[in-house]
């Protein structure tokens, strides 16, 4: 059964995606809606949602100012804490800087090492 929202929080969604266009991020601050709503609520608001931007903009220009100085990602992202390699080479990448990642290697009982 579906449930109908009305039309008051369907205001309340729209102001709140205006301030924020995250809609996994509106739907908790709200609640009682999922974020696949919020999504067909922007849609029909004409209201362009933000996926994927996980940290703030001051916390992107630390990690590439980071990653001029060390392209090793692992290691940028051990430095400025709460940052994985992975993102942190996304972040990288998507500003035209070239960066590696180190893999940890493993110890099975039959390495040398």
């Amino acid at each position: 059964m579906q449930q109908m929202i009305s039309k008051e929080k369907r205001t309340q969604i729209a102001a709140a995606l205006k301030d924020n266009p995250n809609a996994t991020r509106v739907a908790l601050e709200i609640g009682g809606v999922s974020h696949t709503t919020v999504g067909k609520i922007a849609k029909a608001a004409g209201i362009a949602l933000e996926y994927g931007k996980r940290y703030s903009a001051e916390k992107r220009q630390q990690i590439v100012d980071a990653l001029k100085d060390n392209p090793n990602a692992s290691e940028v992202a051990r430095q400025i804490g709460g940052v994985t390699g992975g993102r942190s080479l996304e972040d990288c990448e998507s500003c035209g800087h070239r960066a590696y990642r180190t893999q940890s290697r493993k110890s099975s009982p039959r390495d040398p090492r």
